[in-house]
């Protein structure tokens, strides 16, 4: 069964994510939960983990699913990432249960001590993902897939977002990239872009973004819109995925 889910980039600039969630949750729209986005969050320590206290208590509220975007790299030269823990405590607060990352040195997955990362990740029961980013490192469709076979390789329980704007930002074919990568897909990041490489409403934009929902679990809207617009955006991700 799809589920539909809400990054909290869709929000109006002046709200903060507590605030739009509030929203969201006037609005009772049928979705299943929503993508918290850390570089929204504020820098102060102490004025984040109230936020994300607050955010918790809304999620409760609804009973809805949260997840983390963390646009940090996980796998470092040599070595993961020392701010993980940090992150997954972050994801704690919230009572989140996904999070999801940028790669980092693709190289360094197979290199790095993957057996304390997994550890760590059963141990939190969690679940992490990488992205298609929009960087030359790990954007491309050849970086994608490296990064997903060196996953593999080691044994690691990271599995992947496929952002579909993404591939359009990085002038790659998203067509071919689901085509190949469809297997290994856990998450869809959903976003059109237009001729100008700026993201627009789904039926704005210049892929046929329908055939990348088809017998895929979780949705996630990622671009900016008006309130206003949200529920005949779900509504149409409903209508084309059932």
């Amino acid at each position: 069964m799809m589920k539909i889910f809400i990054n909290t980039i869709v929000k109006e600039e002046h709200l903060s994510q507590r605030e739009f969630i509030q929203q969201l949750s006037e609005l009772q729209l049928p979705i299943a939960g929503v993508e918290i986005r850390r570089e929204l969050l504020s820098d102060i320590v102490e004025e984040r983990e109230k936020e994300l206290l607050a955010i918790a208590e809304l999620a409760k509220r609804n009973d809805w699913t949260m997840m983390y975007s963390v646009p940090e790299s996980l796998f470092l030269k040599e070595q993961i990432n020392p701010a993980f823990t940090a992150w997954v405590e972050e994801l704690h607060l919230f009572q989140g249960v996904s999070m999801k990352v940028n790669t980092g040195d693709v190289a360094s997955i197979l290199s790095s001590d993957s057996r304390q990362l997994k550890e760590l990740i059963e141990k939190t029961e969690i679940k992490v993902t990488i992205e298609n980013d929009q960087t030359t490192e790990n954007g491309t469709f050849a970086a994608t897939k490296q990064a997903l076979e060196n996953i593999n390789k080691s044994g690691l329980p990271i599995g992947y977002t496929f952002d579909v704007g993404n591939w359009l930002v990085m002038k790659e074919s998203p067509e071919k990239a689901y085509q190949e990568l469809q297997q290994a897909i856990d998450v869809i990041h959903l976003k059109n872009m237009n001729e100008e490489q700026q993201p627009v409403l789904l039926d704005e934009g210049t892929v046929e973004w329908t055939q990348f929902i088809k017998n895929q679990e979780i949705i996630v809207l990622e671009y900016p819109m008006k309130s206003s617009e949200l529920p005949k955006q779900i509504n149409r991700v409903i209508e084309e995925g059932n």
